[in-house]
This record gives C-alpha cells, structure tokens and sequence, in this order.
C-alpha cells in the first residue's frame, strides 16, 4: 500500500485507494492529519494486533 501511495503519501492517490479497498487511511504528518473519511482519529488509543498461522494454527499477538 505505502508503494501505492508514495512518500511522501499522496492524498489523492491514497483517497483513490481507500475507495477501491473499502478501507479507511490515515495520515499524521509534520504538517497536518488527514484521513479518506474526513474524521480524526486519537492515535494514542489504538491498539493493534497480528494473526499469523504456524503449524496449522492460528496465532494472535498483540494487546488483549
């Protein structure tokens, strides 16, 4: 995605994408946020996981 977008990203490229993946994207950036959906986003209350498959099972990684 980052490729499809560029560095520095590309708004419109980005805007075009999240409409095509039916994503939403986030931007914060030395000189503003932006987001495909018009809204902000408190990025101190994200919390992320990942799920990966090994040996035939489902593993998750991450906060709770």
């Amino acid at each position: 995605m980052q490729q499809d977008i560029g560095i520095p990203p590309d708004r419109q490229r980005a805007a075009t994408l999240a409409e095509k993946l039916k994503v939403d994207i986030y931007f914060d950036e030395p000189d503003g946020r932006w987001s495909s959906n018009g809204h902000s986003i408190n990025t101190e209350d994200l919390r992320f996981k990942r799920s990966f498959y090994h040996n035939d099972t489902d593993v998750w990684h991450g906060p709770g």
